[in-house]
């Protein structure tokens, strides 16, 4: 990437995520199916929302500037996290681990709905 620092990277969490995708009122994942055509309308509307955002984060008191690629990793997890069944507005969410990881973080988006298969170690 040229610039990381200002220039985010077009991922699919990201676009969607400055889009207004989240939880919604009923605490329903929401916007993150939203189609992404991938133009230069997009584009810009992406980064017009991450140098607002990087502006907005600037303006507090802090030891370091936020960068693009901070954000783009902000989102991936909040995705991974609404897939999960997680809701990032809430401080202590019933999924929360305590900041422990387990087996199921590290499945994909499309393996958490998925039951797992018993080991041959596990008979």
């Amino acid at each position: 990437m040229y610039d990381p620092t200002t220039a985010p990277f077009f991922s699919d969490e990201l676009f969607r995520w400055i889009s207004g995708a989240g939880v919604s009122s009923d605490d329903k994942p929401q916007g993150w199916d939203k189609k992404i055509s991938y133009n230069k309308k997009e584009f810009t509307q992406l980064w017009d929302c991450v140098t607002q955002i990087r502006e907005r984060l600037q303006s507090e008191p802090r030891d370091e500037a936020v960068t693009a690629v901070e954000l783009e990793k902000a989102a991936y997890v909040i995705r991974r996290w609404c897939a999960a069944g997680g809701d990032p507005r809430k401080k202590n969410d019933a999924k929360s681990t305590g900041g422990k990881r387990s087996r199921e973080d590290d499945r994909t988006e499309s393996q958490v709905d998925k039951p797992r298969r018993k080991s041959a170690r596990s008979k």
